[in-house]
């Protein structure tokens, strides 16, 4: 399939990008700046000049593939705003189709589990509303929802590699929080046996095996950086420098991926965030 795909040079989408094409897919790739376009085209990708932020541009893009991945996010404080208008622009070529569009969502327990999402993607809610319903329309949508994602020292657990002061690796909260944790190449997997098999107006959850509590990847990190000590960031503290990202952080969260195991035979690997910092497991 000619699969256009947002956030080709991206850390979701590279990861996506890489499997559908060593699976025989051609990615047409979107490619806002000089040095998107320059990465596209190195890796063999049809450059897709555009924007999310240009919504028109999406919809000519999507009206020459067979399929859409949507991997990308501005961000910024207008993500949900700019997410909205793209997925809306990008749905409209589609109804009456039957062409695949797989969009990234948000993760709750399981997925019948009533979103009740952090101020910072609260928006996505009517998003993804509005994905289903487009499979009533003649769209054929998927919704991926990836846990905490990690791989290639990279990723939201990674950011506590760039928390060290003073000694001691930083986290916010009291850290007993768990993450559930999917590793970037299983959950790229995910999306290609979605994009090639699963049922219209289906929704899947993406967390690998293991649920880890924050403190104990941060105790992680210190170790793989060489360094003794942990150190607790108050929430309101750390409100007050990451905003409603502060708050996303200490969300406890313990999700099912049996849905996608069971339907599209997902098989996740054990590799674990450990291994990913170079501890042994």
């Amino acid at each position: 399939m000619r699969v256009f795909l947002t956030g080709a040079n991206g850390y979701i989408g590279s990861a996506v990008a890489k499997v559908l094409q060593r699976r025989g897919h051609t990615i047409h790739a979107l490619a806002r700046t000089p040095g998107a376009q320059e990465f596209a085209s190195a890796h063999n990708y049809k450059v897709v000049p555009g924007s999310l932020e240009e919504p028109k541009t999406l919809e000519v893009a999507v009206r020459d593939a067979d399929a859409v991945v949507h991997c990308a996010a501005t961000g910024d404080a207008r993500q949900g705003e700019v997410d909205s208008a793209a997925t809306r622009a990008m749905l409209i070529p589609l109804r009456g189709t039957g062409r695949r569009f797989v969009y990234t969502g948000d993760t709750p327990a399981v997925e019948s589990t009533p979103l009740n999402p952090t101020p910072l993607v609260a928006g996505r809610v009517e998003v993804e509303r509005e994905v289903l319903d487009a499979s009533k329309a003649g769209a054929h949508t998927i919704i991926i929802r990836p846990g905490m994602v990690f791989g290639q020292r990279r990723g939201i657990p990674a950011m506590l590699l760039a928390s060290a002061h003073d000694g001691a690796v930083e986290f916010v909260g009291d850290g007993g929080n768990r993450w559930p944790l999917v590793y970037v190449d299983d959950l790229a997997e995910l999306y290609a046996l979605a994009l090639e098999n699963a049922p219209s107006g289906v929704v899947y959850n993406a967390t690998g095996p293991n649920t880890e509590r924050v403190r104990d990847i941060a105790a992680g990190v210190a170790k793989s950086l060489g360094l003794a000590q942990t150190k607790s960031i108050p929430l309101e503290t750390a409100r007050q420098q990451l905003g409603p990202f502060a708050d996303a952080l200490c969300l406890d969260q313990v999700v099912s991926s049996a849905k996608a195991r069971t339907q599209m035979h997902w098989a996740p690997s054990n590799y674990t965030i450990y291994e990913d910092l170079g501890l042994k497991p």
